[in-house]
């Protein structure tokens, strides 16, 4: 399970604090939200048609993608087993970003969908659970972590039957280097000041498969690891989050250490600091390929452009 964590004990977010791989993704996560330029059908479709080539089950899916297709859709197409969800959830595990700037619309329907469910279920406290298989050193980091702030780098399904979580890693087979957890999530909608960014929604009304109780949390959640318990007879690591709503200390940072710049702008240079040259230059490209002629593109040339030059790139750098 793809994942950072705050630590509001820390000020910076240099490459050395967990921090800054926290920062990393709110700010990948806003970029996808929040660019008002949406990519095209014509570009999802291209991706995934060149990822499964000569795979005539999947070439029809992405048809029938193409045709039928629609916002309140999202939901149920991503819920599907099929190239939505794999591309996807993959893209988001490594951070490809050219792949994830590719599916923004996408992002942002699931986004904007889980968000009006979420005003007309009217739901206040609920506690829902997810039954994950994870390696022993993710295990390790949540001990390392306890206490803090969790970020999830995925759409996060649950579900409001513990039984049914449970029962998902508990027949699965033993690997000393895996261990089975159950995450115990509890939300309570009315316990922050600041509105929800980050929704959640049951969407049995919308998924691809109705009747699995499912409650689905938008691209990037956060919770708080509450504790960390082992049910020594089921074998079985029990971690009890609470979800939080974005929380000052969360927006101060940011802003603090992106000195206010746009989230677009933010994100390319924290790749700059962090020496990723290669994602820099490819988020570069798609930026200005998306931006349309205005003041933001102009700034985005500039930026690009110093990023280039420091890398030795004369020819990029013009």
């Amino acid at each position: 399970m793809p994942c950072s964590f705050f630590n509001e004990q820390q000020s910076t977010s240099s490459a050395a604090t967990p921090n800054c791989s926290f920062m990393m993704f709110e700010l990948l996560t806003d970029v996808t939200l929040l660019t008002t330029e949406t990519s095209s059908m014509d570009e999802i479709v291209t991706l995934c048609k060149a990822e499964y080539k000569g795979n005539t089950i999947e070439e029809g899916r992405i048809a029938e993608f193409q045709q039928t297709y629609t916002p309140e859709t999202s939901i149920t197409w991503y819920t599907r087993d099929c190239f939505v969800y794999r591309i996807l959830n993959k893209a988001l595990r490594v951070q490809n970003i050219e792949v994830l700037l590719a599916f923004r619309f996408l992002i942002k329907d699931i986004y904007e969908q889980l968000k009006k469910l979420q005003q007309n279920q009217h739901t206040n406290l609920v506690t829902v659970y997810r039954g994950q298989i994870l390696p022993i050193v993710d295990l390790q980091r949540m001990h390392q972590n306890n206490g803090e702030i969790i970020s999830i780098h995925s759409f996060l399904s649950t579900s409001y039957d513990r039984w049914q979580a449970m029962g998902f890693v508990l027949s699965s087979p033993q690997d000393h280097n895996l261990a089975n957890v159950l995450f115990e999530i509890e939300c309570d909608q009315c316990s922050s000041s600041l509105p929800i960014s980050k929704p959640f929604a049951h969407i049995n009304e919308v998924s691809f498969f109705p009747s699995e109780n499912e409650v689905l949390f938008t691209l990037g959640s956060h919770f708080r690891i509450r504790s960390i318990d082992y049910d020594q007879e089921r074998r079985l690591h029990i971690i009890k989050l609470t979800f939080v709503s974005e929380t000052q200390e969360i927006k101060n940072f940011i802003q603090r250490n992106t000195l206010q710049l746009p989230s677009h702008l933010a994100l390319g240079n924290l790749l700059h600091q962090l020496k990723e040259y290669e994602k820099h230059e490819t988020y570069y490209k798609s930026l200005l390929t998306n931006l349309p002629e205005n003041e933001s593109k102009a700034m985005v040339y500039i930026v690009a452009g110093n990023g280039a030059r420091e890398q030795k790139k004369f020819d990029l750098a013009l």
